[in-house]
């Protein structure tokens, strides 16, 4: 091997572990995610009911959840309902239109109840989170 031939070689070389190897390892790092709004907010039903609820998770995984956790799902109608879960272990809306606590019907609060035995649809709020 000449001498122009190795200049060329080692410049090369130069060059990648200059360039290219820093921008093979920024490829590898994954960027942090940003948190979904961290307080109870206030969103309005299409009928003008004002539902207090959280977001919770990122922008690449996210869900809806009452002020005293229950999962939310929007119906094709475009409100807010209580998840179900189906037979065969899909999470669906329910039938009922979610509430605030206060606001619930005893049909509403039996349903809950059954759906608080389910880890997928109900979560646990840390009561200093709470606003009424």
């Amino acid at each position: 091997m000449n001498t122009k031939q190795l200049f060329w070689k080692t410049w090369v070389l130069v060059c990648f572990l200059i360039i290219g190897k820093p921008c093979l390892f920024a490829q590898e790092v994954q960027p942090n995610r940003v948190p979904a709004f961290p307080e109870l907010l206030e969103v309005v039903q299409p009928d003008g009911y004002k539902l207090r609820i959280w977001l919770r998770g990122d922008e690449r995984r996210s869900w809806r959840m009452t002020a005293d956790g229950y999962l939310l799902l929007t119906n094709k109608q475009g409100f807010y309902c209580y998840a179900r879960e189906t037979c065969s272990g899909q999470v669906k809306p329910s039938k009922y239109k979610a509430k605030n606590k206060e606001d619930r019907t005893a049909v509403e609060q039996r349903f809950l109840k059954k759906q608080a035995q389910n880890r997928k649809l109900k979560f646990n709020i840390n009561e200093n989170e709470v606003e009424n």
